[in-house]
């Protein structure tokens, strides 16, 4: 999940590298501040779609978790509807309310800079929709195992992106407008190529206009605020920072900075796809109420942040000359300063990385003030006040002002180990103290088995049959629960599973007196709650005794559950002791 978060991130990004370099190169100076302002609203237009898509990965995560399908139904037909909404108010509200836009990002009036500005939103502006819908939809694909079509469609933005750039450049001359309009043209190829393989999840799940919910709209917005205050501060930020580098150094100052936080964002992708995929996993892991694995995302968070991210930063000292030469040519003095801006900056990926994904996950997990606190200190407070302390006290010395940027990372951090030093008024283990408590007060661990054959299977069911046994002496299902085990991954193995690799995964919990057990595996798509809705479905002359032992659990347990989860089928059967 990480992989594929980070590559559909780098493939947005290089979107806005690829115009950036086109227009340094060929619009001029001027051309590439207007597109250094312009960004922000870019931010803003992510931030709309971001906070839904945010929300969408927080519900259908805990929806996914627990087995609700009908939840996971209602989330997608909700998201659409929604989608369609925001869509068409940011498009008319850009377009209507474009001169204040300009004029509150700092663009001169009368200047080439306010005239570029102009033409690269309104194009912008006119794919808008097509921008919001892809990030809302792409997460139902994502956790429904299709992150193939996410990745290509995101790499058919990118060639598009491409191609309409040169185009526009060698053929329609249509200036900063037609560079903006070919990113427009690339994310509706993106949207449509989305859409096409709608009916390979269409079995997973479903759209009906009556599946619209305003409850669950709330509840969308509330999980994803703490992204649309993220969007809200990096625009902020933006627009601060753009008037501080101007105070300190005028427009060429602006435009090696420009230069420098394009390069960036292409590998702040690592950190980015790091915390998407925190996000979406973490959802889905509170949802089961698994504390071990709670922890253990922590743990891939740092191991994931400082690998990929120390690479990043050896690949950008040695190569930063190279890569701000993209964006420019001819001005020696604007090409060295955005070099030693990119060669500081990047230093801070490691933490920006970590920051940005523990964010992530106490969105997951519910702490949303918490999100939503360090979001302000990572993103505004720290970052705004070293930068006018560096102004003020040091005249706006270009190689502090950039270092603030990576001591302001450091900063953040620092403030999260205070909080959990405070909280936990004890010292522990790292990734046990950023925990904060979560599923402290859940009920037990569930018991954990790996079905690899069948004497796994036999061996699974009889390990729960003597745990059932411990906790219940005078127990009456302990047979039943065994036998769910053992017909299951019999099951799986001889007929589901199609590498012999493959394992299915069982965790066996007790909960008071409810029975649970969560069987997950990689093979075969096979849904048996729709299979037991056929006619004659379970033991007949055809069915060559596959589902006999299907068809004995659907009439041991009280509730069973299944939905498939990020490729993964997932069965959920419940029953109660007292039954």
């Amino acid at each position: 999940m990480i992989i594929g978060q980070i590559l559909v991130s780098l493939s947005v990004t290089i979107c806005t590298f690829i115009d950036g370099a086109m227009i340094g190169k060929n619009l001029g100076p001027e051309a590439i501040a207007a597109f250094g302002l312009s960004l922000s609203v870019v931010t803003l237009f992510s931030a709309v779609g971001g906070t839904v898509a945010a929300g969408v990965q927080v519900v259908i995560g805990h929806a996914v978790g627990s087995g609700d399908r009908d939840e996971l139904n209602q989330a997608f037909s909700t998201s659409v509807i929604l989608c369609i909404i925001l869509s068409l108010l940011s498009l008319v509200g850009t377009l209507a309310f474009l001169n204040p836009l300009v004029s509150f990002l700092g663009a001169e009036p009368g200047s080439l800079v306010e005239v570029h500005t102009r033409q690269y939103l309104i194009g912008f502006a006119l794919g808008c929709p097509a921008f919001i819908a892809f990030m809302i939809i792409n997460p139902f694909y994502l956790i429904l195992g299709k992150q193939s079509v996410v990745l290509m469609a995101t790499l058919i933005m990118s060639i598009t992106d491409i191609i309409g750039d040169i185009a526009n450049v060698f053929v329609f001359h249509g200036g900063s407008f037609g560079m903006s309009l070919a990113s427009s043209v690339s994310y509706v190829a993106a949207f449509l190529y989305l859409i096409a393989f709608f009916p390979g999840i269409k079995d997973r799940v479903s759209f009906a206009v009556k599946g619209f919910n305003a409850t669950l709209v709330k509840a969308l917005l509330v999980a994803g605020s703490a992204f649309a205050l993220n969007q809200i501060c990096r625009v902020f930020f933006s627009v601060f920072a753009n008037r501080v580098v101007i105070s300190a150094g005028g427009d060429e100052l602006l435009a090696a900075f420009t230069i420098s936080k394009n390069v960036y964002i292409i590998f702040q992708s690592a950190g980015l796809g790091i915390a998407a995929a925190t996000l979406l996993i973490t959802g889905v892991i509170w949802g089961e109420r698994n504390r071990a694995s709670i922890e253990e995302i922590l743990r891939a968070v740092f191991r994931y942040s400082l690998i990929i991210n120390l690479a990043i930063i050896v690949v950008v000292e040695l190569s930063a000359g190279v890569l701000c030469k993209a964006f420019l040519k001819g001005n020696v003095e604007i090409l060295e300063a955005s070099v030693t801006c990119l060669r500081i900056y990047i230093l801070g990926t490691v933490l920006f990385s970590v920051n940005s994904s523990l964010r992530s996950f106490y969105q997951g997990i519910g702490k949303m003030a918490l999100s939503q606190g360090l979001c302000v200190l990572q993103m505004v407070v720290i970052p705004v006040a070293l930068l006018l302390g560096v102004l003020y006290m040091f005249n706006g010395n270009p190689v502090l002002l950039w270092s603030s940027l990576v001591i302001a990372e450091v900063v953040t951090f620092g403030i999260i180990l205070l909080i959990c030093i405070i909280k936990n008024k004890r010292v522990m283990r790292l990734h046990k103290a950023l925990v904060l408590g979560a599923l402290e007060d859940s009920d037990n661990e569930p018991y954990v088995f790996h079905i690899r054959s069948e004497a796994d299977a036999v061996s699974a069911s009889r390990e729960i049959f003597d745990i059932y046994k411990k906790t219940f002496p005078g127990g009456r299902n302990s047979m039943k629960m065994a036998l769910c085990v053992e017909e299951i991954g019999m099951n799986y193995i001889r007929f589901g599973r199609e590498k012999k690799s493959s394992e299915m995964e069982v965790r066996f919990l007790i909960s008071g007196e409810r029975l649970r057990l969560e069987c997950r595996d990689d093979g075969s798509v096979f849904d048996p709650c729709e299979y037991m809705k056929e006619p004659h479905a379970g033991v007949t002359e055809e069915s060559d005794g596959r589902y006999i032992g299907l068809y004995l659990v659907f009439n041991i347990a009280s509730d069973i559950k299944y939905i498939n989860v990020m490729g993964l089928n997932s069965l959920i059967i419940e029953m109660e002791e007292r039954q």
